[in-house]
């Protein structure tokens, strides 16, 4: 699961966190600061054993909106198809 690590208040979290969002993934978002130990920089994402920040953070999303396109694009939609229409897809 992707988790972005964020500050209360950030402009660029804010930015993220949204574009997270728009992208219709899973993804938990966690509030700390910078006093905590953990990380070097905020906002951080995390996923699986990786952490992206700072400018690592743009091309980590780029990669995963394209991934995630191409996945949406090769999935099949379904549909049931009318014996007495068969052109027509319901």
């Amino acid at each position: 699961m992707i988790v972005l690590y964020r500050e209360p208040t950030s402009p660029r979290a804010d930015e993220i966190q949204s574009r997270l969002e728009d992208l219709v993934v899973a993804h938990r978002v966690a509030t700390t600061n910078h006093d905590h130990k953990s990380f070097d920089e905020l906002p951080t994402i995390e996923e699986g054993d990786a952490r992206y920040s700072g400018d690592a953070i743009e091309p980590f999303l780029r990669d995963l909106e394209r991934e995630l396109t191409t996945s949406r694009q090769l999935s099949a939609d379904a549909c049931y198809v009318n014996p007495d229409s068969p052109g027509d897809c319901i």
